[in-house]
């Protein structure tokens, strides 16, 4: 049988087969997955009684000792028992055994070969190999096992030696490119690129012209003494970003200075105990010497208060009702919920407040305020049962665009009631011949025939679900608007204020209901004493409460905002094809004043 034979267009009883290949890396001596997958077909195609079930699985760049390879082969899996459940057997090809595991398959590691042997052969499937297929029996399967684990083990001992030879002659380890640097080949006398045994060009590490004067600059304020936080702040003054056009906080320019490469080092577990530097780096380029370096690390540890003075950072707080999801309203940045580590004289409590991004990293990007959360927070939970959406500018909009709605599930339903007739006229079809060959002895025949027929009853149940599906669609649009308004309203609303009445956690119950309904909630401080919050819907949220229809945002509702609301920030819930039906937004003012005499204690 010629191996591009199609299991469905053989009327032999034969054994299905599945295909699967894949390459650790790019750089992997074995055979292409192309080529392993040419070697699966013409084996399949010279055994007896086999057809392929199924086009073959193929991926690369999965390893299949530190993981499970990747989603093909559990894919290619699926498909074989499905095959083995459908034919009573299956077999699932590889180039070569170690393609399926090469795992030990202990606890918290990689499955091994065996393992996957044992669970396949279960279901009804075989595993099969093109080059070592005798291995794959069952009094050699734990060999074949141990042998796949041990040469991935053998493997990464070798890798982890080149890397330590590398560092040793002063190589850097790979990764990602450092600020200021980048990776072109490496040339030989003739000016071609080199290439290692691999195939792989060698690169090289020299000073990128495009980041040099940034980068010389980050170092000049260093070496004059400036903190980290100035630095930053000075550099988004001057214009400057980061290789990836973001604003430089203080963090990123503290990793920059304590990275030795910038002086001509290369770096063994940066960061970590175990760190270790080599000063005779091989790229080309650097902007201080090592002494400059070494004498900027210690200047800036004694100042810098981490160590001693301030407590490790941890998850993040949940007793804001905002806490996530409180957003800047003058430049975009997430705020942060901040709590102070001072107590206030008179009732022993502590300020509360949202603080910019931006401001919290020193930017110098945005001037916002700290707002004072618990003037936020408790607006917020006095107007939860308004959730900030006229709803009766809302409900009148809905009735011009259901009826479009109705015409659009009428067609489909009638496309789903005519399949559904079809399928009914071809089941007793095929009912009448499986009767015929069962009185006529024919078991092959009949089988095949029972499955069709189970196919086509799966096919008509489906069809029947679909159809159920779009009647009550219709009797939904049947309602009146303003019950289903009503509805929707009276589920955002008892979802929020279940949260609210409950004492056993308070805010962070809150927070959590609050964050699966809106994906923000903006705020600025618009007076002296009055904090604007504008509440952005998700855009997932209408597929939880009601309506499966698209969600947008339409600009001329919405309340003036610093920034432009993308189209996935709707604080729309339903729309009908191009015509909106958008709830005008309410936005809330929270009083400093009510919180004020507090705040000043």
């Amino acid at each position: 049988m010629p191996a591009s034979t199609k299991l469905s267009e053989s009327s032999e009883v034969v054994i299905p087969a599945v295909i699967y290949a894949a390459k650790s890396s790019p750089q992997d001596d074995d055979e292409s997955t192309g080529a392993q997958i040419e070697s699966c077909r013409e084996r399949i195609g010279r055994e007896q009684e086999r057809a392929l079930h199924h086009e073959p699985f193929r991926e690369e760049n999965v390893s299949a000792y530190h993981g499970n390879r990747g989603p093909e082969l559990e894919a290619a899996i699926r498909a074989s028992v499905q095959a083995a459940e459908q034919h009573g057997q299956a077999e699932l090809w590889v180039w070569k055994s170690n393609r399926l595991a090469r795992g030990s398959g202990r606890r918290s590691e990689a499955r091994s070969l065996l393992e996957l042997f044992s669970d396949l052969r279960r279901q009804g499937v075989t595993l099969r190999s093109v080059t070592d297929d005798e291995y794959l029996r069952e009094e050699f399967i734990g060999m074949a096992s141990r042998m796949a684990h041990k040469f991935a083990e053998d493997l990464g001992s070798d890798v982890l030696r080149g890397r330590r030879r590398g560092f040793n002659d002063g190589e850097h380890g790979g990764g990602p490119c450092w600020d200021g640097y980048r990776d072109v080949p490496l040339l030989n006398h003739d000016g071609q690129p080199m290439v290692s045994r691999r195939g792989k060009v060698m690169m090289r590490r020299e000073i990128d012209p495009e980041r040099e004067s940034t980068i010389s600059r980050l170092w000049q304020l260093l070496l004059d003494g400036i903190a980290d936080t100035t630095v930053a702040k000075t550099l988004n003054r001057e214009g400057l970003r980061t290789k990836d056009s973001k604003a430089w906080i203080r963090r990123r320019v503290q990793d920059t200075r304590m990275n030795p490469v910038y002086a001509g080092a290369v770096v063994w577990h940066r960061g970590k105990p175990d760190q270790e530097i080599n000063w005779d780096g091989v790229h080309d380029g650097r902007y201080l010497t090592r002494e400059q370096w070494e004498h900027l690390q210690v200047v800036c540890a004694s100042r810098d208060r981490v160590a001693s003075g301030r407590p490790r950072g941890g998850r993040s707080t949940r007793k804001y009702a905002l806490s996530k999801i409180a957003v800047c309203d003058r430049c975009g940045e997430p705020m942060y919920a901040s709590t102070s580590p001072y107590t206030r004289k008179r009732d022993g409590s502590k300020a509360r407040s949202y603080l910019c991004k931006n401001v919290h990293g020193s930017t110098g990007l945005c001037d916002a305020p700290r707002i004072d959360a618990e003037a936020v927070d408790l607006a917020v939970i006095t107007h939860l049962d308004s959730l900030f959406i006229d709803f009766d500018a809302w409900i009148t909009e809905l009735d011009k665009s259901s009826e479009q709605r109705r015409g659009e599930i009428g067609t489909a339903l009638d496309a789903e009631l005519a399949k559904l007739d079809q399928l009914e006229r071809r089941g007793q079809r095929i009912e009448a011949d499986y009767l015929r060959q069962v009185d006529a002895g024919n078991d092959q025949a009949g089988d095949f025939v029972a499955r069709m027929l189970e196919r086509t009853t799966n096919d008509r149940r489906a069809t029947t679900e679909a159809i159920s599906a779009y009647q009550a669609a219709l009797r939904e649009l049947d309602e009146p608007a303003t019950d289903a308004m009503l509805d929707i309203y009276s589920k955002l609303r008892e979802s929020i204020r279940g949260a609210a009445d409950d004492n056993s956690d308070g805010l962070g119950t809150l927070n959590d209901r609050l964050r699966t309904i809106f994906k923000e909630f903006r705020l600025d401080k618009v007076d002296q004493d009055i904090v604007g919050i504008l509440p952005i819907l998700r855009p997932d949220v209408t597929e939880r409460y009601g309506s499966d229809r698209t969600t947008m945002l339409s600009g001329e509702h919405a309340i003036q905002s610093e920034q432009s609301a993308p189209a996935d920030m709707p604080v729309a819930l339903f729309t009908t094809g191009t015509d909106l039906v958008t709830p005008p937004a309410k936005g809330l003012r929270a009083s400093l004043m009510e919180t004020g005499n507090r705040s000043q204690a």
